[in-house]
């Protein structure tokens, strides 16, 4: 085990269990940044190459998954694009059902417009998306309590949460610069402006 000199303890090196045996969804991200030099696990090919497979939350994932799969490995570009609409518009139908604005619902609307299909993304869920900034700027992982799962409650918090401030961000940041003249790009491109005290 690799130490790293301090006064903290061992530094774990990439042997460790937890790096050994990460989550489906990791071990198809390395893959599909690395194909050639990263092997799935029989059970980890079948979950990537299912795509009605995956439900809430991993369904994402995998269409993350094989956006980076499109960008890294050039050669089957048209099978990749192919699935990735399905799963985009898996995705999508995910946020018909589910409007709560949760990290989950902030993660479906980058996903879907990371993967280039920003015409699965109405005017209404940008409109959701602003509305559920916090005063800080960030954005908060559940919806007053309640949270990405269906029956996980607890007492709202004011403050943001990383994860979904950097969804939500992202999310602008790809409306405004990626998608520029888009309906979705227009509503939060509107609502910057009237925030923004520097215009």
């Amino acid at each position: 085990m690799a130490t790293h000199g301090g006064s903290e303890g061992p530094l774990c090196s990439p042997e460790c269990r937890a790096l050994a045996q990460p989550p489906d969804y990791q071990r198809w991200f390395l893959w599909a940044m690395a194909p050639g030099r990263i092997q799935l696990r029989s059970r980890n090919a079948l979950t990537w190459s299912r795509p009605d497979q995956m439900k809430r939350g991993r369904l994402t994932h995998q269409l993350m998954a094989w956006v980076l799969y499109r960008e890294h490995a050039r050669q089957h570009a048209a099978v990749g694009e192919a699935r990735i609409r399905h799963l985009a518009e898996r995705v999508a139908g995910e946020a018909v059902l589910d409007f709560r604005i949760t990290d989950m619902y902030l993660q479906r609307v980058a996903f879907v417009l990371y993967a280039g299909h920003p015409d699965l993304i109405p005017p209404r869920w940008v409109d959701r998306v602003l509305s559920g900034q916090q005063a800080d700027g960030g954005w908060n992982w559940a919806w007053y309590g309640w949270g990405p799962r269906f029956f996980h409650l607890r007492i709202p918090e004011d403050r943001s949460s990383a994860h979904p401030t950097v969804q939500g961000l992202w999310i602008l940041h790809m409306l405004r610069y990626r998608y520029p003249s888009g309906r979705s790009a227009t509503t939060a491109n509107e609502h910057a402006s009237s925030r923004n005290p520097f215009p």
